[in-house]
């Protein structure tokens, strides 16, 4: 059977996605913290050496800031001194005044306003009608009140040369502007020193730009001219406005990433303003790369040899896998195999229209026993195979349990598919089996579930497989059964049954359990030789209950030993009190479990009940049925065996009906066979019956047993 093609595709997850998967996380990871660690060491190296410059040009800078001050101050006076000058000539403005005047200061433009803020004179004779916008510094300057002004170092909103401004009110409301550009001012001050250790600093290749701004925030000097006049943190959001620790961080500087530092500077622990750097990364992502793609090559090496591993590794697993996920018996997919297929079911949710046919061989069991193991493994291996070549190629085939069988359906159109399938199922296997010169019927019936997308966990679709798998044959005579919700309703009713048996046991009066005994007549002296005591339930709560039904409920939930222990003790007190009341040599027939027999409290506490009530032995008679000595027969006979040599009689109930075979009779520890009512019924029917009956009879006569026939009606 080959079912190689659904473990490689379960193996196939395994040796094809974890181990690229594994790869690929390493390979992330491996270059992420490599990346990390060099940045981090290469950071870490610009802020020390920016730290150091600091401290180096501390001293320096420290002079060079303070005639940087002086100068500025110097600068301010000659703006101030031609508005002054401009002041002096009262109202009597000509363009060749104004040109000596800037060049006499050696200041680069002087414009005269009137009041409305339009340019009337000035001295190079451009932008005369200009007029300030509101918003506009100038227009600030008019409408500000003051007296006098000095701007920082800014574009001109016309040419967008850089200048420094000074403003001066005169008479009339008129104003005059005063500007020198900032290279002239750059020039001057560069003079001073300070711009000169900027440049020194700059001389390194990987120093884009060098700065430094005073205690006020302004940057006095820079390597970029634009920089010049500016408040420090204009160039990035990331720079604090007033920096009192060192700094960095990472922004793009005319196109390129950098690697922004700030410092401050301390002379004698007074902060004298703050040293910026701006260093390239070009080199730090360069090593970077080259990490990266070493890293890479090595890491798909590894890979490689992960690959080659897994390889080998795949073949050897095919096998244990299959250890684990095929049955060993059949050769189709194990219950293992199946959980994890309805755990993918669950887990996508998304199977609208999917489903599962628990198949069950109802007498298996029986079978097995009867037969043999290696009898019942054969029925097994060739059921198996029937199922899976009629439906492997559509449908998956499971071994879900010892006698039960799964189908999984996917995407079925209606009910109407379903039944068939499930009538092609029973077809497909052998209705009949021969074994040792016997032809047996092989029973199945089919638990049918819907899946759809209502199911979370494995284990409920199974459970309701099994509730509808019990259906079978009760709700309808099909051979298969749908699970309902309404289902649940039976579970509650044998809650509420079971709860009941439990308070009856406890209080057999309160709860409405009682024996009734049924006669048994001896057809040689036409009197009564015994009684059957049989179990009765009538519920305070659910009425009267069949004896079908609870005695399989506490057979499935474990009381009959409970039960059966009051059964007995009952029971021996009615022939008590009937050997008190002078009948004596009557048998009392109790009907015992499985369970009973394989309590080891049970034949001590027999014997012991017996004693306190004074019963012989003789007088009692224990009824079986077939299913019970099949189920577990070595233990079983063992012990019917005992309870013979202490002088109980052991009877067969329902003979007929089960698997025993006429050769086995003569080995089994009984005294009386009970011929089921099925056979007593068709006796009248045909001679066949009759003989064949009789025959039954004859032979049980010949073994040395006893036949009772029940449910006998006529003389025939």
């Amino acid at each position: 059977m080959d079912t190689d093609y659904k473990i490689k595709s379960k193996l196939r997850k395994k040796y094809t996605y974890i181990p690229v998967l594994s790869v690929g996380v390493i390979f992330v990871f491996s270059i992420l913290i490599m990346t990390s660690t060099i940045r981090s060491y290469y950071y870490e190296m610009l802020r020390s050496e920016s730290s150091r410059l600091s401290k180096s040009y501390a001293h320096n800078l420290e002079i060079a800031a303070e005639a940087q001050e002086m100068a500025n101050e110097i600068m301010d006076q000659r703006l101030m001194g031609t508005g002054e000058m401009v002041y002096s000539f009262k109202g009597e403005f000509s363009e060749t005044k104004l040109k000596e005047v800037s060049e006499s200061l050696q200041v680069d433009d002087i414009y005269v306003y009137d009041e409305n803020g339009v340019i009337i004179f000035s001295n190079n004779g451009k932008y005369i009608g200009w007029v300030a916008e509101p918003g506009h510094p100038v227009h600030d300057f008019m409408i500000s009140g003051k007296s006098s002004h000095i701007d920082q170092i800014r574009p001109d909103s016309e040419s967008g040369e850089l200048f420094k401004y000074g403003y001066y009110r005169l008479e009339n409301g008129y104003f005059v502007q005063t500007g020198i550009k900032a290279l002239r001012v750059q020039e001057f001050l560069g003079s001073f020193n300070t711009q000169k250790l900027l440049d020194q600093m700059h001389s390194d290749g990987y120093v884009l730009k060098a700065y430094f701004a005073n205690t006020s925030n302004i940057i006095v000097g820079s390597t970029d001219i634009s920089d010049y006049g500016k408040t420090f943190g204009e160039n990035s959001s990331n720079e604090a406005s007033d920096t009192q620790e060192s700094s960095s961080w990472i922004a793009d500087y005319k196109g390129e990433e950098s690697f922004y530092v700030t410092t401050p500077v301390v002379v004698e622990k007074q902060r004298i303003g703050t040293l910026g750097f701006v260093h390239s990364l070009k080199s730090t992502n360069e090593s970077i790369n080259s990490i990266i793609f070493l890293g890479g090559g090595l890491l798909l090496s590894i890979a490689g040899l992960i690959v080659i591993f897994n390889r080998s590794a795949y073949k050897n697993d095919i096998k244990l896998t299959k250890m684990a996920f095929i049955d060993s018996l059949t050769g189709i997919p194990n219950q293992a195999y199946l959980m994890d297929e309805l755990k993918e079911w669950c887990t996508k949710g998304s199977y609208d229209r999917n489903a599962l046919l628990l198949i069950n061989i109802s007498n298996f069991k029986a079978l097995n026993m009867t037969f043999g193991y290696d009898f019942g493994d054969s029925v097994l291996k060739r059921i198996a195979e029937q199922l899976y070549d009629a439906f492997d190629k559509k449908h998956d085939i499971f071994r879900f349990a010892s006698d039960r069988f799964v189908l999984l359906v996917k995407s079925y159109k209606d009910r109407y598919e379903l039944n068939l399938l499930a009538e092609q199922i029973v077809n497909s296997v052998d209705k009949e089996i021969i074994a040792h010169g016997y032809t047996k019927a092989l029973n199945l019936n089919i638990g049918i579930v819907e899946v759809g997308g209502r199911y979370r966990d494995p284990n409920d679709i199974i459970r309701d497989a099994t509730i509808a798998l019990d259906y079978v044959g009760v709700v309808e005579s099909e051979l298969y059964s749908y699970y309902e919700n309404s289902m649940i309703e039976g579970l509650k009713r044998e809650e509420e049954i079971e709860a009941e048996l439990v308070k009856a046991i406890l209080n057999p009066s309160e709860g409405g359990l009682h024996l009734v005994y049924q006669p048994i007549f001896d057809a040689r002296t036409n009197k009564i030789s015994g009684f059957e005591a049989l179990a009765r339930l009538n519920s305070p709560v659910l009425g009267p209950i069949s004896p079908i039904e609870f005695i399989a409920i506490a057979e499935r939930r474990r009381l009959m030993v409970q039960l059966g222990n009051w059964i007995v003790d009952t029971a021996l007190l009615f022939l008590k009190d009937l050997e008190n009341q002078g009948v004596s040599g009557v048998k009392i027939s109790i009907n015992i479990s499985a369970a009973q027999l394989q309590d080891k409290s049970f034949i001590p506490r027999l014997r012991r009940v017996m004693a306190e009530t004074r019963i012989r032995p003789s007088n009692v008679e224990l009824e079986v049925t077939e299913s019970i000595i099949l189920d577990n027969y070595e233990e079983i006979n063992s012990s019917l065996g005992q309870l013979r040599r202490e002088g109980v009689t052991i009877a067969v109930d329902d003979f007929g009906t089960g698997y025993s075979s006429f050769s086995r009779l003569n080995q089994l520890n009984i005294d009386t066979i009970k011929i089921d009512k099925t056979f007593i019924d068709r006796i009248t029917n045909t001679p066949h019956e009759m003989l064949l009956t009789g025959d039954i009879i004859s032979l049980c006569h010949r073994l040395d047993l006893t036949v009772v026939a029940e449910g006998v009606e006529n003389d025939v």
